[in-house]
This record gives structure tokens, sequence and C-alpha cells, in this order.
């Protein structure tokens, strides 16, 4: 299952992660104006970007988890119980 769940090459808006929620329950990211961002134990791990854009004049910033960050999510999550729905037994 890595290689089905991790073979995307891109980076991953965090709003595109349905493991968000569950991120932000176990300690691992939370979100400030708007804004999610790793706590002080993950920040330096790479796991996420800041991307800012502008729009109608307007500017953007928004968080993308890296795939480094995925597969660190998804091992957190796995080690908590969560697996993604590919590996859930029917």
């Amino acid at each position: 299952m890595y290689n089905v769940q991790f073979s995307a090459t891109s980076i991953l808006q965090v709003f595109e992660n349905a493991n968000f929620g569950t991120a932000r329950t176990l300690g691992i990211q939370y979100n400030s104006n708007g804004i999610w961002y790793l706590y002080q134990q993950f920040a330096p791990l790479g796991w996420t970007k800041i991307r800012t854009v502008c729009i109608n004049n307007h500017i953007y910033n928004y968080t993308c988890w890296t795939q480094k960050g995925r597969l660190g999510l998804y091992q957190i999550l796995k080690r908590n119980g969560y697996l993604p729905m590919i590996e859930l037994k029917g």
C-alpha cells in the first residue's frame, strides 16, 4: 500500500488531505487565522510548506503537505489505529 499512497511527487494542500482533522486531534497541527501550522516538534521536519498566491490583488497563504510529511502523517496515524480506506479490510 505504501507505493499506492505515496507515489505522487507533488505537494498536497492541507484541506485536500482527509486526515487533517485527525492530525489536529493528535496534536500534529493547529489552525491560526485560517492557516494550518505544525506544532513545534514537527515544524523542522520539512513536512509542510507555506505557499503564497495573489488572486485579484489579495494575498493568500496556505499550507501544503510534502511527500515526506504525508509519509510521516501516515505513520503516526497508523500507529494510532487510523488507516486509509484503501487499507481497510472489507
